[in-house]
Parts: structure tokens; sequence; C-alpha cells
């Protein structure tokens, strides 16, 4: 797709990944909508975007409240008239052995990671499927692939991202929509904030990098759509 003047919409702006998809696409003169329930932190960064010259657009959303994110895509539209892109980045990490952890805890990873992109894609793609145009990219993970120890809530909130994205690209390719799954590696993020256990950040991924990988995944040829596409460390950061 042509990023100049193409509507993007972001979730999980306000910081980690999502933060630095945005700063980057702001260079390639998109339209940024930036969605995050931080609102200091989505203001900073709508303060910076705005400095940059472009147009920048801060919403304020719990995505994992279904009323919250029908009314901000609704917002949306009335705003721009369409949403060109929508790349789904907000999620949180709750660490714990799948025995001991609060259960209230680990169906909060599910909310806001898994059902959370589903709420924003549902409310989002009537839209795109009505103008026989759009892209969708979901952030999932390489442990989205594979368990890991500890994070049993994570890994099945990710599992399920590349699940729903695929059926979802079965639905919808027929009306010109494109669905990506992007599955970064370890990446230095807000996640690890608070957190007693942190991996050898000197050898784990930026956030930049991951966000290069998604300018990369939306600039493909108009008549090619990269499926998954995995953004792995050079050296293991564990």
């Amino acid at each position: 797709m042509n990023l100049k003047d193409s509507n993007i919409v972001i979730t999980g702006a306000a910081s980690g990944i999502g933060r630095a998809v945005a700063l980057l696409l702001a260079y390639d003169d998109t339209n940024l909508i930036i969605i995050d329930k931080s609102k200091k932190e989505l203001k900073d960064l709508k303060k910076e975007i705005d400095s940059i010259g472009r147009n920048c657009f801060a919403v304020e959303c719990d995505i994992s409240d279904e009323k919250q994110v029908k009314k901000s895509i609704q917002e949306i539209i009335k705003k721009y008239r369409k949403i060109d892109a929508l790349i789904n980045d907000a999620g949180i990490l709750e660490k714990g052995k799948s025995y001991k952890i609060d259960p209230k805890k680990w169906k909060r990873v599910i909310d806001v990671n898994l059902f959370g992109t589903f709420l924003c894609c549902r409310y989002a793609l009537p839209h795109m499927i009505k103008r026989k145009d759009g892209y969708i990219v979901n952030i999932s993970s390489v442990y989205g692939k594979r368990g890991s120890s500890d994070s049993s809530a994570y890994c099945s909130s990710k599992f399920g991202i590349r699940g729903l994205s695929q059926s979802i690209f079965d639905e919808v390719r027929k009306y010109n929509v494109k669905v990506s799954i992007v599955c970064p590696d370890t990446t230095k993020t807000h996640l690890f904030d608070k957190k007693d256990y942190h991996p050898n950040f000197n050898k784990s991924l930026k956030t930049e990098d991951i966000a290069v990988a998604i300018r990369n995944v939306l600039t493909v040829n108009a008549n090619a759509v990269i499926g998954e596409i995995d953004v792995v460390a050079l050296h293991r950061p564990y």
C-alpha cells in the first residue's frame, strides 16, 4: 500500500512496539490514529508526532471493552471516513505457573491480547469490506508458536492471535482486504517493567526493529500479502 496520506490506526501506541511504529510511519506522511488506555503516554506521543508536522489523532480506549472499541472506531470513521490499515499491537504480560497464577490475571491477558485484537478487527473490518480495501496487521509473537514456562496466558493469547488472523484472512481476502501476522522475538519493551526477571537486553530486539518489519509488511506490492513473518534476534537474549 502507498503510505502517504493513508489513515493508519495503531493500538497499544503509547509505548513499546506501537510507539516505535507510530514514530516511524509519521515520517511516511501518514495520518496516524493512536489508541491506548494510558492518557498521559498517549498525550506525550501525540505531542511528539505533532512536532514532526504530521496529522495525529489520539483515542483513549481500553480495547478489551467492546463498547469503548465500537465507539472509538465509529469516531475514527466519522473523522477520517476510512481506515486504510489497522495495526493491533496492544498487549500485556502476566507471569506465573499455570497451577499458581491468579485466574483473574490469566483471563485479563486473554481479554486484552486476544479478545481486544478480535474486537478491533470486528468493528474495523465492515468498513474495509465495504470499500473493498484495507490492511490488518496483528502482532503475535514467536511465543505464539511455542509454549514457554510461566507464560501460559501470554502464549495462549499469542497462539490465538495467529488462529484468529488466519481465519479472518480466509473470510476477507475476497474483498481485497489483507491480513498479516508479525511474530517478534523477545523485544525490550515496557512488558518487562516491574518484573523480577529480564532477558539480556543487549541481545534482544529493539522496538525499532519490529517497526521496520511492520512497515515492510504494509508496503508489499498490491497483488501480494505477507501472511506471517518472524522477526528474531540474531543472538539469543536468554
